[in-house]
């Protein structure tokens, strides 16, 4: 059975997601995955220079297109971010600068008494992602694709998540741009308290895959993801048929 995905990580660019639902009646429909990934290197990738073995990602530019020279709306991750999602520039939305959540006085990556800016990052900016803007998710949710997220939001906290925005499905979403540590437990010293992200873990693999079985030694963030839910997310596709992730 040929399913139809679409999976965004941790985030197609169009200038109008009108366009995407019209390309989409148009053709026929395709799987999407869509990679986002901070403060990425020219030179990161295996099939820019060789200096890293990336052979998943080498594949996909060498059975797909690459495009070598964009332009990004911002380059800081949350009004990048809120680009990509509803098709417009960030500061039509009000997010001028990175959500400070891991800024002293937020609450567990929550802005302080529920205020709508803040300005702890230098410039006034919109502490999360107005739930009436127009989606990505929405826009191919149209055409029956089942909806996912998984990674960094750095869009809002829990009221804003990606459910909140279209998203059928997410995981490993947290209220932080950023986790402490990328390795088990997840935590580090600051402001003399150490910081924890309690989701990560809950999100995770059981407590004892935390570490590697046979050497000890933590485990990258991204190698702790629960098989299970992935198990889940193929069940759900037998019974969409098409899913956009």
């Amino acid at each position: 059975m040929n399913f139809k995905y679409a999976f965004i990580l941790l985030l197609i660019m169009s200038p109008s997601y009108q366009n995407i639902a019209q390309d989409l009646t148009q053709s026929r429909t395709p799987n999407i995955v869509f990679l986002l990934v901070d403060d990425l290197g020219w030179s990161d990738v295996g099939y820019q220079s060789g200096r890293f073995h990336t052979p998943h990602i080498d594949q996909l530019a060498s059975e797909g297109a690459v495009f070598s020279n964009a332009y990004a709306t911002s380059p800081v991750c949350s009004p990048s971010r809120a680009s990509i999602i509803t098709g417009k520039y960030p500061t039509r939305l009000g997010i001028n600068s990175h959500i400070p959540s891991l800024h002293k006085s937020w609450q567990n990556g929550r802005p302080p008494g529920g205020q709508e800016y803040s300005t702890e990052s230098g410039l006034p900016t919109r502490n999360w992602l107005p739930k009436d803007q127009p989606s990505l998710a929405r826009a191919l949710k149209s055409h029956d694709y089942y909806t996912g997220f998984i990674g960094k939001w750095h869009l809002g906290h829990e009221p804003f998540y990606p459910q909140q925005h279209g998203f059928d499905w997410q995981m490993g979403i947290t209220n932080f741009g950023q986790p402490p540590s990328y390795y088990a437990p997840y935590e580090r010293e600051r402001y003399d308290e150490i910081l924890r992200i309690e989701e990560l873990a809950t999100d995770a693999r059981p407590e004892e895959y935390l570490w590697h079985p046979e050497t000890g030694i933590e485990q990258f963030l991204d190698l702790s993801i629960d098989p299970e839910e992935i198990n889940d997310l193929s069940r759900v596709s037998e019974e969409k048929k098409r899913i956009e992730l």
